[in-house]
Protein backbone atom coordinates (compact mmCIF):
# COMPACT_ATOMS: atom_id res chain seq x y z
CA UNK A 1 0.00 0.00 0.00
CA UNK A 2 1.52 3.22 -1.15
CA UNK A 3 1.76 6.19 1.57
CA UNK A 4 1.47 9.87 0.27
CA UNK A 5 2.59 12.82 1.98
CA UNK A 6 1.60 16.30 1.44
CA UNK A 7 3.92 19.18 2.25
CA UNK A 8 1.65 21.62 4.24
CA UNK A 9 3.20 25.47 3.21
CA UNK A 10 2.84 28.02 5.83
CA UNK A 11 1.20 31.40 4.80
CA UNK A 12 3.75 33.92 4.32
CA UNK A 13 5.11 35.55 7.32
CA UNK A 14 3.54 38.79 8.04
CA UNK A 15 6.51 41.07 9.61
CA UNK A 16 4.18 44.07 9.45
CA UNK A 17 2.19 42.43 12.27
CA UNK A 18 5.67 41.68 14.16
CA UNK A 19 6.59 45.36 13.88
CA UNK A 20 3.45 46.76 15.39
CA UNK A 21 3.00 44.67 17.67
CA UNK A 22 7.02 45.31 18.76
CA UNK A 23 6.96 49.06 18.70
CA UNK A 24 3.29 49.31 20.91
CA UNK A 25 4.84 47.25 23.52
CA UNK A 26 7.95 49.09 23.84
CA UNK A 27 5.98 52.15 23.66
CA UNK A 28 3.93 51.18 26.44
CA UNK A 29 7.22 49.86 28.57
CA UNK A 30 8.74 53.07 27.70
CA UNK A 31 6.20 54.86 29.46
CA UNK A 32 6.21 52.55 32.91
CA UNK A 33 10.20 52.72 32.91
CA UNK A 34 9.76 56.72 32.58
CA UNK A 35 7.58 56.98 35.70
CA UNK A 36 9.99 55.42 37.23
CA UNK A 37 12.51 57.65 36.60
CA UNK A 38 10.42 60.55 37.57
CA UNK A 39 10.38 59.10 41.29
CA UNK A 40 13.36 60.23 41.42
CA UNK A 41 13.00 63.42 41.07
CA UNK A 42 9.27 64.05 42.59
CA UNK A 43 10.27 65.97 45.40
CA UNK A 44 12.41 68.19 43.60
CA UNK A 45 11.97 71.89 43.42
CA UNK A 46 13.42 74.06 40.82
CA UNK A 47 14.91 72.68 37.71
CA UNK A 48 14.15 69.03 37.16
CA UNK A 49 15.29 67.15 33.91
CA UNK A 50 13.27 65.51 31.41
CA UNK A 51 12.81 61.87 30.52
CA UNK A 52 12.43 61.08 26.98
CA UNK A 53 11.74 57.74 25.70
CA UNK A 54 13.11 56.25 22.37
CA UNK A 55 12.19 52.76 21.34
CA UNK A 56 14.04 50.99 17.89
CA UNK A 57 14.01 47.67 16.12
CA UNK A 58 17.03 48.50 14.30
CA UNK A 59 20.00 46.64 15.24
CA UNK A 60 20.61 44.15 17.03
CA UNK A 61 16.82 43.75 18.02
CA UNK A 62 14.35 45.92 20.23
CA UNK A 63 15.89 48.62 22.37
CA UNK A 64 14.04 50.71 24.67
CA UNK A 65 16.26 53.66 25.43
CA UNK A 66 15.59 56.58 28.00
CA UNK A 67 17.48 59.73 27.68
CA UNK A 68 17.75 61.94 30.74
CA UNK A 69 18.11 65.84 29.48
CA UNK A 70 16.93 69.42 30.52
CA UNK A 71 20.33 71.62 31.33
CA UNK A 72 21.06 72.31 35.13
CA UNK A 73 18.16 69.55 36.16
CA UNK A 74 19.73 66.59 34.57
CA UNK A 75 23.03 67.76 35.61
CA UNK A 76 21.88 67.40 39.43
CA UNK A 77 20.41 64.26 38.60
CA UNK A 78 23.61 62.90 36.99
CA UNK A 79 25.57 63.61 39.94
CA UNK A 80 23.20 62.08 42.16
CA UNK A 81 22.61 58.86 39.93
CA UNK A 82 26.48 58.36 39.37
CA UNK A 83 28.10 59.91 42.76
CA UNK A 84 30.93 62.24 42.43
CA UNK A 85 34.74 62.13 43.97
CA UNK A 86 34.27 65.19 45.64
CA UNK A 87 32.09 68.38 46.16
CA UNK A 88 32.24 71.86 47.03
CA UNK A 89 28.77 72.46 48.63
CA UNK A 90 29.22 73.39 52.07
CA UNK A 91 25.77 72.16 53.81
CA UNK A 92 24.26 73.06 56.95
CA UNK A 93 24.70 70.80 60.08
CA UNK A 94 21.61 69.46 60.30
CA UNK A 95 21.32 68.53 56.30
CA UNK A 96 20.18 65.20 55.59
CA UNK A 97 19.40 63.97 51.87
CA UNK A 98 15.76 63.22 50.05
CA UNK A 99 17.23 60.37 48.07
CA UNK A 100 19.08 57.48 49.41
CA UNK A 101 21.22 54.73 47.78
CA UNK A 102 19.38 51.49 45.73
CA UNK A 103 15.46 53.33 46.13
CA UNK A 104 14.47 55.39 43.65
CA UNK A 105 11.48 57.20 45.67
CA UNK A 106 12.62 60.21 47.94
CA UNK A 107 12.20 61.35 50.99
CA UNK A 108 11.79 64.44 53.39
CA UNK A 109 14.98 66.19 53.54
CA UNK A 110 16.40 68.53 55.85
CA UNK A 111 18.75 71.58 55.18
CA UNK A 112 20.51 72.82 52.53
CA UNK A 113 23.10 74.56 50.78
CA UNK A 114 25.24 77.14 52.77
CA UNK A 115 27.71 78.12 50.13
CA UNK A 116 30.17 76.91 47.56
CA UNK A 117 34.14 76.76 48.68
CA UNK A 118 35.63 75.06 45.43
CA UNK A 119 39.19 75.57 47.60
CA UNK A 120 38.10 72.94 50.35
CA UNK A 121 37.08 69.52 48.49
CA UNK A 122 35.05 67.85 50.41
CA UNK A 123 34.52 63.66 50.14
CA UNK A 124 31.39 63.59 47.25
CA UNK A 125 28.15 62.30 46.48
CA UNK A 126 27.10 58.90 46.91
CA UNK A 127 25.99 57.45 43.79
CA UNK A 128 22.34 56.50 43.84
CA UNK A 129 22.61 53.60 40.85
CA UNK A 130 19.18 54.70 40.16
CA UNK A 131 20.04 53.41 36.18
CA UNK A 132 21.06 50.42 37.53
CA UNK A 133 18.15 49.68 39.44
CA UNK A 134 15.85 50.60 36.73
CA UNK A 135 17.80 48.09 34.50
CA UNK A 136 17.90 45.12 37.08
CA UNK A 137 14.14 45.77 37.79
CA UNK A 138 12.96 46.19 34.03
CA UNK A 139 15.07 43.91 31.82
CA UNK A 140 13.28 40.76 32.93
CA UNK A 141 9.56 42.19 32.92
CA UNK A 142 10.80 43.82 29.37
CA UNK A 143 11.86 39.80 28.23
CA UNK A 144 8.22 39.10 29.39
CA UNK A 145 6.63 41.60 27.89
CA UNK A 146 8.18 41.03 24.48
CA UNK A 147 7.68 37.68 24.56
CA UNK A 148 3.82 38.47 24.74
CA UNK A 149 4.24 40.52 22.04
CA UNK A 150 5.78 38.03 19.60
CA UNK A 151 3.01 35.49 20.68
CA UNK A 152 -0.06 38.23 19.88
CA UNK A 153 1.81 39.11 16.79
CA UNK A 154 2.06 35.34 15.66
CA UNK A 155 -1.06 34.48 16.40
CA UNK A 156 -2.78 38.06 14.21
CA UNK A 157 -0.27 36.56 11.66
CA UNK A 158 -1.56 33.25 11.73
CA UNK A 159 1.89 31.54 12.77
CA UNK A 160 0.50 30.83 16.71
CA UNK A 161 1.26 27.44 17.87
CA UNK A 162 0.46 27.43 21.46
CA UNK A 163 1.41 26.27 24.73
CA UNK A 164 5.19 27.85 23.09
Amino acid sequence: MPVFFKGIKPSKLRDDAFRLESLNTMRKAGTAVRRDYKKTTATWKGSKPNFDQLVSLAGGGPTLVIEVNGGHGADKWFWLDRGTKVRYAVMSRNFRAKTSVGKLSSGSGRGGLIFVNKKRPMPGIKARGWTVLIVRMWTPRFKRLMEGAMGRAAKKSGHYIGGI
